[in-house]
Order: C-alpha cells, then sequence, then structure tokens
C-alpha cells in the first residue's frame, strides 16, 4: 500500500476528467482550523490542539505557522522530542523563522535537562551540538551556548561550561551569562558579588551561577558564605528535579569546612546516589562519615574510593587551621574537615609557620592526621588494596577507544541500565560463538542492556574487527592492552563481568565460550 501525494491525486482526478470539488471539499479552510486549534490551546486543551494543529499541518504541510504551532502544542505536553521535530520542519520551510527558531532551543534546552537527569549527557551535547552546527547565523545563536554551557556544569566540568558561556556572553552582552563571566574575571568586592546576584536575577533557575559564587567565597576563606550560594543552587536543581552531582559534592564539602557535618553528609549521600562513579564524592563522604563518628560507614566509603580510583587518601580533622600540603603533584592548602587524593611519594605536611612533618604517601595509604593547638599529628594509617575480585565491589572507571577511534566511558551507562563486558581474543577458538551471543543479548533485551566487548591482544586486531563487524545487534566494541581486565578480577579471556545500575559487579564468569551465555538472561533478569 502506497500513499499517493497531494498534486498526483488531482492530476489523476483531472486525467479522469472528474471534478475537484469533493476533493476539496474534504479540507478544511486554514483559518478556520487554526481558529478552532488555538481556542483548545489557550482552553488548555492539549491533546485536543495536538489532533486540530495535526490536521492543519497534515492539510497544509507547506506551512510553516502550522509546523510551529504543531511543535508549540506538543512542548507545552512535555514531547520535547516531537516538538523539536515539527520546530525543525518549520525552519526548513522558512528559515528565518525567529519564533520556530525560539521555540525550537527551548525545547532543546529542555530536552538536555531531561536526557541530564538520566546522566545521557553524550546524547545532550550531540543534540546541541546540531543546533550550534545548523544555526550560527542567528541571533538565538547565544542561547544556544548558554545551555551547552549548562550542560557541561551539570555534568560536572565546570571549566568546559564556563568557556561555552564565554562565547556566548560576547554574543549578548547584556545577559545574565555575560554578567557572571565579567564577575569571574574580577577581584572579590561587594560590587563583584553584585554582579552574580544580577545574574541569578535575570536567570532565576540556572545553579551554575550559583556554584560559581561559591567557589569564589570558598576561594576567599568564606565557607558559610559559600555553602549558602551553594545551597540556593541545590534548591533551584531540586526544584526543577535535576541532579547536579559537583554542586552537591561542593555543598558538603562547604558543609564540612563550616561545621554544619549532619549536612554534609546528607548532600553526600544524596550526590552519591547521583553519580556512583565519582570517588571524590566517596572520597568527601569519609571524612564526613569520620568527623560524624560513623567508623563503618566511613570504611565502606574510603574502600568504596579506593575501588573507583586506585589513589591514597588523607584526611584531615580537627581545627580549621590552614595545613600545606606539598606532594609531587604539587601544593594545596586545607582545612579540616577535608580529604583529598594526594599524589603518592615523598610530602610534607605543615601549619602555618611550624616545623612540617614529612611523610611518604604509598600507592594504597590511607591516613588521617588531625590538627590540635596549631600541631598535626597522626591520628590513623591503613593499607588499602583493590576489591575487583570480590563481587558487590564497584567498578573501577573505563575510558577506551572504540574501533573508530571515538572516546567510550563505560560510566555513561551507569543508572540507566545493566551492564555486560565481555572479554576475548580473535585468537580464541569460539570467538566468533562469543560475540555472536553477546549481539544475541543485546537484541534479546532491545536496548535495555549496555553490551560492551573488549578485545584483549593488540596483535589480533585485524581479526577481531572483522570478526565484529559480523554480528548481528549493537554492541561497542574496545580496543584494551593486555590484562585490561585485571582491575575487575579477569585475568584470563574470555570472561564475563556484569554491572548493575548502581556500578556495582555483581557476577564474574571465566569458563569456554559456549557456557558463558546459558543462565545470563534469567540472571539479569533478577536484577534492579
Amino acid at each position: 500500500m502506497f500513499r499517493l501525494s497531494w498534486k498526483l491525486a488531482i492530476n489523476i482526478w483531472l486525467l479522469l476528467g472528474l471534478s475537484l470539488t469533493p476533493i476539496l471539499a474534504q479540507r478544511p479552510a486554514f483559518n478556520e482550523l487554526m481558529g478552532r486549534a488555538d481556542k483548545a490551546m489557550a482552553a488548555g486543551d492539549l491533546e485536543q490542539a495536538v489532533n486540530l494543529y495535526e490536521k492543519l499541518a497534515n492539510f497544509y504541510p507547506n506551512s510553516a505557522q502550522a509546523h510551529n504551532k504543531l511543535g508549540l502544542a506538543h512542548f507545552k505536553k512535555g514531547n520535547d522530542p516531537r516538538a523539536i521535530y515539527s520546530f525543525r520542519q518549520s525552519l526548513a520551510l522558512s528559515r528565518d523563522n525567529d519564533e520556530a527558531l525560539h521555540n525550537l532551543v527551548l525545547a532543546s534546552g529542555r530536552q538536555a535537562d531531561t536526557l541530564s537527569k538520566e546522566a545521557r549527557f553524550v546524547e545532550a551535547a550531540q543534540n546541541l551540538d546540531e543546533l550550534l552546527r545548523d544555526y550560527s547565523w542567528h541571533p538565538q545563536y547565544a542561547v544556544i551556548l548558554y545551555y551547552r554551557g549548562r550542560l557541561e556544569f551539570l555534568r560536572g566540568q565546570p571549566a568546559d561550561g564556563l568557556a561555552w558561556w564565554k562565547r556566548a556572553a560576547k554574543l549578548a552582552p547584556e545577559s545574565g551569562v555575560a554578567k557572571v563571566v565579567a564577575a569571574q574575571s574580577r577581584p572579590m568586592a561587594p560590587a563583584t558579588i553584585a554582579l552574580y546576584q544580577e545574574a541569578s536575577k535575570k536567570v532565576k533557575t540556572e545553579p551554575g551561577f550559583d556554584l560559581l559564587l561559591g567557589d569564589r567565597y570558598l576561594d576567599a576563606g568564606k565557607p558559610g558564605d559559600a555553602l549558602e550560594a551553594y545551597q540556593q543552587g541545590l534548591a533551584k536543581c531540586r526544584q526543577a528535579q535535576i541532579p547536579f552531582p559537583l554542586l552537591s559534592l561542593k555543598t558538603g564539602q562547604a558543609a564540612l569546612l563550616a561545621g554544619d557535618v549532619s549536612l554534609a553528609v546528607s548532600v553526600l549521600e544524596e550526590a552519591k546516589l547521583q553519580r556512583p562513579d565519582w570517588a571524590s564524592i566517596r572520597t568527601t563522604l569519609w571524612a564526613a562519615y569520620l568527623a560524624s563518628g560513623q567508623s563503618v560507614q566511613a570504611d565502606q566509603a574510603l574502600q568504596e574510593a579506593f575501588e573507583l580510583d586506585g589513589k591514597p587518601k588523607l584526611a584531615l580533622m580537627g581545627e580549621a587551621s590552614p595545613v600545606r600540603l606539598t606532594t609531587p603533584g604539587g601544593a594545596t592548602v586545607l582545612k579540616a574537615v577535608n580529604a583529598v587524593s594526594p599524589t603518592p611519594g615523598k610530602a610534607t605536611l605543615s601549619v602555618d609557620k611550624g616545623e612540617p612533618l614529612t611523610l611518604e604517601i604509598k600507592p594504597g595509604d590511607a591516613l588521617v592526621y588531625r590538627v590540635f593547638n596549631g600541631q598535626l599529628s597522626l591520628e590513623s594509617q591503613a593499607a588499602l588494596s583493590r576489591g575487583a575480585s570480590q563481587e558487590g565491589s564497584l567498578a573501577p572507571a573505563l575510558v577506551a577507544k572504540d574501533r573508530r577511534g571515538t572516546i567510550y566511558r563505560l560510566s555513561d551507562a551507569l543508572l540507566k541500565r545493566p551492564i555486560v563486558v565481555v572479554f576475548w581474543t580473535a585468537r580464541g577458538e569460539e570467538a566468533l560463538d562469543l560475540l555472536t551471543g553477546l549481539g544475541a543479548l543485546w537484541t534479546r533485551y532491545n536496548g535495555n542492556l549496555e553490551a560492551v566487548a573488549i578485545h584483549t591482544d593488540p596483535a589480533a586486531q585485524k581479526e577481531a574487527q572483522r570478526i565484529y563487524l559480523g554480528q548481528p545487534g549493537t554492541i561497542a566494541q574496545l580496543w584494551g592492552e593486555p590484562g585490561s581486565g585485571k582491575d575487575f578480577g579477569v585475568t584470563t579471556s574470555p570472561a564475563v563481568v556484569v554491572i548493575d545500575r548502581a556500578g556495582r559487579i555483581v557476577r564474574r564468569e571465566t569458563s569456554p565460550n559456549a557456557k558463558l551465555f546459558v543462565d545470563l538472561p534469567a540472571f539479569l533478569d533478577g536484577l534492579p
């Protein structure tokens, strides 16, 4: 069955010598149908408005106004993907359609926020980058740049976010973004603070402004003021139901410095759920739990932080005197309560002008120092080990290149779907069966499973790619060095590792290829 175009249908009727009156009678007048749709929209009957605008766009497919109104009805219903499609249809018909582009930017920005809630940052960035590529000529370009920067803040990359905002500020010098950018380059003073506040009045829903102001307060040694600014930003995030883990982390750190340990624990536990792959959150939680006397929770947070990044840990407790920590990685000034992941090697700790303590920080060290009466003392020291050999441990970070050379991050799948990682080599006797089984598994779950194949033999990559390209389904093929599965507790190939949505390794199995997938579907079905 195929559908005749409107013009072709008319030509057929003309050839047959038939009257066009019956056909034209079936198409309602544009203004009459538009009026009915507008009335439904004004009355708040969005379902009826969508139906009527849909008819209008179908009867008058060359009307930019019809597609724009249809997109607006979808936008008000909260259906951003469909709204974006209609706005693009409108712009395709009328390139200088300011209203449609304005609506497209709003819908795309809101969709980016929605994707950020699900940690789908890569997809959100691709959508906004497409807008930036297609509409660089339009005055609304600065707004797109603003949303692109906002996405990076929510993602946890404030330097990248600020870089996007600087580009937006040049195009919109009177905007709130421009005020924040100007404030960032000025010394901390009442006039500078006023700029941040003016920016927040212009864009009342932007928590990134509060983050930047809080950072300035923290740099100025005012943790109480920083905490107040961060909390204002968090309130905006909670109102919009948008996670901002970096802001939550900064709030927890400021709360510890301000002496509000219970608030710090609460906010950091919230942040841990938002980004289970961030070692920094659990490192700070370790210090917060220590300060609150929760030793069991502190030990767990410490171990999990180490499992995620494998770096030594140092906590500072006691008085809030400035302590200078100098390591091979550089120098930083800390105040209790705090925790960091220092670079291994010889280091010094000193309070004000006091005699520095010299120490050797080993890769698995967990050190707790206390400041009392202006003096430093070692309170505890422990040796940590990676827990990848045990099920239930947090999966380590995995950043690798796929067959196209694109960077792939396993953390992008966290919170959304379980992850099955297969370590394999093309030299294996049943390599083809192994990838066929993984592709079939991915197909079975209809995309609700992250299926990743990591080839561990660089010498056989050409053969591995040939095998991979002949498989069904869509699975990520990554290139790993020999021993790349070590952090996952895998020492031989083939092997399967299952990671749940929270980022914990819940299954690890090494066996002949044919047996790896036998009961895996039943196991996956039982995951929360």
